[in-house]
């Protein structure tokens, strides 16, 4: 990824993945769309691997992404939404040439850590699409279902889906936090 701009870096990986080729179906079975993605990065020559019994609040994911073979580790305890998620996040950090260990409580308030949540959040949740399927939804009329709701329709969870609002001024932090 070679732009500074999240935006551009995450149209840029949603092509590189080819995201848009997955069907409707693949996109509401979290598992297959996630199993997709893998077999894309793996195509890249990332190595895509799952930790075992390491609880998600401690790490969702973490990459090596520096070297001449990236590895981007998923924790096997996440359910698949939040692998997809992570995976992107991690994918993202390869491209910078970056390495990260990214945990539930967004803790790391690292600039590289934002990036590549941002550039996660608009492979998956491209700005227009996701724009025109909110409508008129705002943080403050948000609850948790239709945030899944809208998360489930780009194959992302609602956590991710209410990230992207926040990164595009149509919900605060504090309904972030409150969901």
């Amino acid at each position: 990824l070679d732009d500074d701009d999240p935006e551009v870096a995450g149209v840029e990986l949603r092509r590189v993945l080819d995201i848009d080729s997955a069907s409707s179906a693949v996109l509401s079975r979290p598992q297959d769309f996630l199993r997709a993605l893998i077999r894309s990065a793996e195509e890249l020559n990332v190595a895509v691997i799952q930790v075992q019994r390491v609880d998600v609040r401690q790490m969702r994911g973490f990459s090596l992404g520096d070297g001449p073979c990236p590895v981007v580790a998923l924790n096997g305890a996440d359910w698949p939404r939040g692998k997809t998620f992570s995976l992107l996040h991690e994918l993202a950090h390869v491209g910078f040439r970056s390495n990260g260990l990214c945990d539930l409580e967004h803790q790391s308030e690292e600039a590289i850590e934002r990036a590549c949540d941002r550039t996660a959040a608009a492979a998956l949740m491209p700005r227009d699409m996701f724009l025109r399927n909110l409508g008129r939804i705002t943080g403050g009329s948000l609850t948790a279902d239709m945030a899944r709701e809208i998360g489930n329709g780009f194959g992302a969870s609602g956590e991710a889906a209410t990230l992207r609002m926040v990164d595009l001024d149509r919900a605060t932090w504090a309904d972030y936090w409150r969901l």
